[in-house]
Order: C-alpha cells, then sequence, then structure tokens
C-alpha cells in the first residue's frame, strides 16, 4: 500500500477512496430513476455529485429532485429515505433550471450499509421534453482498505 497521503499506513489517495456511477448518464423524459446500490461496509463517507445539463424540447418548467436512500439489503428492495441529519439537514435537493451539478455529503455512518441515490424529472409544457442526469459518487475514510 503506497504512502503518498497523511501517515504511512494510509495509503494513496485512489486506495483510501472507491469512484462509482451511482446513476449512469440518462436522456430522463420525466421519470424517477433509482441509482446502483452501494454497499458502504469498507467505508465512512459518501459524497454523490448529481449533475444535469441543458433541457430539450423547450418545456415551461423543469424539476429535478434528487434524494439518498438507505437499507439492509444488497438488492435494494428494502430502501427507505435517508434520514435529514445524515446529510447536515439536507436529504432532497431540488433543481430547476439549467446546466447544475450538486454535491451532497455526509457522515456515511449515519447511514445503513446499502445506499442509492434517486433522481426524479418533471416537466410542464414542451414537446416531449428531456433532461440529461447522472450521478456520480466516491465513498472514502476506509477502514479497511480493499484489495486492489
Amino acid at each position: 500500500m503506497g504512502s503518498q497521503t497523511g501517515s504511512p499506513g494510509q495509503g494513496t489517495l485512489g486506495e483510501q477512496n472507491k469512484y462509482v456511477a451511482a446513476l449512469d448518464p440518462i436522456a430522463s423524459v420525466g421519470a424517477v430513476h433509482n441509482g446502483a446500490v452501494l454497499d458502504r461496509e469498507l467505508f465512512n463517507t459518501l459524497v454523490f455529485l448529481v449533475q444535469g445539463g441543458a433541457t430539450t424540447g423547450t418545456p415551461t418548467t423543469v424539476t429535478v429532485d434528487a434524494k439518498v436512500q438507505h437499507g439492509d439489503l444488497a438488492n435494494g428492495s428494502d430502501q427507505a429515505d435517508a434520514p435529514a441529519g445524515a446529510f447536515g439537514g439536507v436529504a432532497i435537493v431540488q433543481q430547476v433550471a439549467g446546466a447544475f451539478a450538486v454535491k451532497l455529503e455526509t457522515d456515511y455512518r449515519k447511514l445503513k450499509q446499502f445506499t442509492r441515490i434517486v433522481v426524479t424529472t418533471a416537466f410542464t409544457g414542451g414537446s416531449s421534453p428531456t433532461i440529461p442526469v447522472s450521478v456520480s459518487a466516491t465513498v472514502g475514510a476506509g477502514e479497511r482498505h480493499p484489495a486492489v
């Protein structure tokens, strides 16, 4: 294990963090999109980066909501909305227009083992409007480092 950050036992930044696509890029047409279920077993922090681009179809209004869910089952079947306190009082992020990038940070230890992001898009007006959305996630502050 490397020693490029902090004390020699911490390892490299790549060893301390895991970067994943929590929700693959999609041209949303006004729907609910459940992200991948992430396992926090080896990590203590979580950051989601929710990104959206310019709309097509000239809608009158656009809304993009993002929230975090958590549960005990790896298949995600028991996922429920995460408590607001796990995100410093922000459990749901809402964007209403234009391209955006919003970061959701948390103390992952306040959540159950399995976590996912849920993005909901909605439009009024327009002709078949869409908005590109994606979510990436970084988990870090590993208690133990995964095998490389």
